[in-house]
């Protein structure tokens, strides 16, 4: 033991002693991604290579100098709104490529100063405060010099969620605090946490009575009259010129999608993960992830008993998961990425070869996993428009494509995003249309379900679905964003003993019926429109309201009416 820890030690400092510059990943939830999104859209990025998110702060920030210096080349492309938000990311992420010695324009705040940084000149003037907190403007506590920066903030939430029928509301507040930290050319640290309490609806009995069961471990509640749980995201990051290196936890978001991702989606709660990524030249990107996930329920064994406590060893459950993305011009984007989800053993070998192809390595050890692989394509026509798409296999038995035989585990995602439709700069359409087939994502062996505790890693909704989606964005200020967007879902649901797919935890029985009828069972029709607005009170205090209307084919109507607001 003593040994093979030594040479994991002199392994870590050989690697960080041959690591240049590497920023920390930048979590999937941060608008600036939507923002370069809709910059790529307008063809003022050639060549992202952001379809594997997250990316580290200084790619963000080089993409931020690219957009502006396309921007000055063709002055009048962006509206007034997002000429200031492209002023504010810069000022953000400035620091970034300071850090790093890379040559860049002065970035000022698009309001010349921020306005934390006025409100700490405030404190100080009143002798509350010795211009410790907020003197940058945007960290509660920061300290910078040549050998190493840091930065402490704290974080904080509370949202009010009202439902039709009942006159309880439910109330979620958070708090944690979010630290970052780099030491140039050797090494970069992030840790992001906030404790949840959730409360209203009690006494809670069971973590199925949450808002949202897609957390993860949730202290038992035995009738108490809140519930909680925790959410920690971290980074420890090494890099070289062309390739980086990440240990932590973090969510994941791979391929185009509004309304959520086929393969790898942000959906469920962040996992422990080693992440390696190599780029390739300016065109192409090889990303590769190796995680620990937890099983829901649990899968474990009884070891003994202490003091009245069980003490249980859980069955692991591991994924692995690598993609390849292909700009070979600058308006076209192609990738493959593959993922295995395996477990109840130690971690495999075959799949811990990142290059290696899972669906030829899992059959030949005894095709006893879950395999997946995924192909998606992105093409910019014409500047504005945008048109994407993702095409997910499961399992799929080519004689019987055409057919309804359930081993034909396939499903798609096709999508439009129009950017300044007819001419109006602050606005933006998205359209998509998902088609999931009975049984995707199920396997024969609960450990190899795919998800992270009780969430999906892949698609949000249930096989055996059909999603349309439409969503208008208008951006009448850059600290305010005003969404409408209408869902239609279509899903066939299990019934009794009657097994149509639908579920991500009922597989396949092995003498189960050949076919499996996409949208078989019972059908259920539910469409959902949802209105959002959020203002950005100061930098990173964020106040929302948000309404929703549900109408279903298997209940009354509904509505919930929801406001919050969020520090960091």
């Amino acid at each position: 033991m003593y040994k093979r820890l030594t040479t994991a030690l002199a392994s870590a400092l050989l690697l960080i002693s041959l690591a240049a510059a590497q920023s920390t990943l930048l979590p999937v939830v941060h608008p600036v991604y939507g923002f370069l999104d809709r910059m790529e859209t307008l063809g003022l990025l050639d060549h992202p290579l952001l379809g594997s998110k997250p990316v580290g702060r200084v790619r963000i920030a080089q993409l931020l100098d690219e957009i502006l210096e396309k921007v000055t080349e063709q002055p009048g492309v962006l509206s007034a709104v997002d000429v200031r938000s492209l002023q504010a990311y810069r000022w953000e992420f400035h620091r970034d490529l300071d850090r790093e010695g890379i040559t860049s324009p002065v970035a000022p705040h698009p309001e010349e100063r921020a306005r934390l940084g006025c409100f700490s000149d405030w404190m100080s003037e009143k002798s509350l405060f010795t211009g410790v907190f907020y003197r940058d403007g945007q960290h509660f506590y920061s300290y910078e010099n040549p050998n190493f920066d840091a930065y402490l903030d704290p974080r904080g939430s509370a949202q009010v969620i009202t439902q039709q029928g009942d006159s309880r509301s439910i109330i979620i507040t958070s708090a944690g605090f979010r630290l970052r930290g780099q030491i140039p050319k050797t090494i970069g640290l992030y840790l992001d946490f906030h404790d949840m309490t959730e409360r209203g609806r009690g006494p809670y009995w069971s973590r199925s009575q949450l808002y949202q069961d897609r957390f993860g471990f949730v202290f038992s509640p035995k009738g108490a009259s809140s519930i909680n749980y925790d959410v920690a995201d971290i980074d420890v990051a090494i890099g070289g010129k062309f390739w980086e290196l990440h240990a932590g936890k973090m969510q994941l978001r791979w391929g185009p999608g509004r309304s959520g991702q086929l393969l790898l989606s942000d959906w469920g709660t962040s996992f422990h993960q080693v992440q390696a990524a190599v780029n390739l030249g300016q065109r192409m990107r090889f990303v590769y992830v190796f995680g620990s996930l937890s099983n829901y329920t649990e899968i474990d064994d009884t070891l003994y008993t202490s003091a009245g406590f069980y003490r249980t060893i859980e069955a692991a459950k591991y994924l692995a998961a690598h993609r390849l993305e292909w700009n070979p011009h600058r308006r076209l984007r192609f990738a493959f990425s593959e993922s295995v989800i395996f477990g109840e053993r130690s971690p495999e070998l075959a799949y811990l070869i990142p290059i290696n192809f899972f669906y030829s390595a899992q059959h030949d050890l005894g095709d006893e996993d879950n395999t997946l692989m995924c192909f998606d394509a992105v093409w910019i026509p014409h500047a504005r428009w945008k048109l994407y798409g993702q095409f997910l296999i499961d399992d799929i038995t080519f004689g019987r494509v055409t057919t309804d035989y359930y081993g034909n585990k396939i499903g798609w995602l096709a999508g439009l995003s129009y950017v300044q439709p007819l001419g109006f700069k602050n606005w933006e359409v998205a359209l998509e249309m998902v088609k999931l087939r009975p049984f995707v994502y199920t396997h024969h062996y609960p450990v190899n379900v795919y998800t992270h505790w009780i969430a999906p890693l892949g698609y949000r909704y249930p096989p055996n679905s059909e999603v349309g989606y439409g969503e208008i964005e208008f951006r009448p200020h850059r600290r305010v964003l005003l969404q409408a967007s209408y869902t239609r879902l279509l899903h066939g649901a299990n019934i009794d003993q009657i097994n149509a797919g639908g579920s991500l935890f009922a597989p396949h029985e092995k003498d189960g019926a050949e076919n499996a009828p996409f949208l078989g069972g019972s059908l259920q029709k539910t469409s959902a429109v949802q209105l959002l607005g959020t203002v950005e009170l100061l930098e990173n205090l964020f106040l929302w309201s948000r309404g929703a209307w549900t109408e279903s084919n298997l209940a009354d109507d509904s509505w919930e009416w929801e406001v919050g607001f969020k520090l960091n």
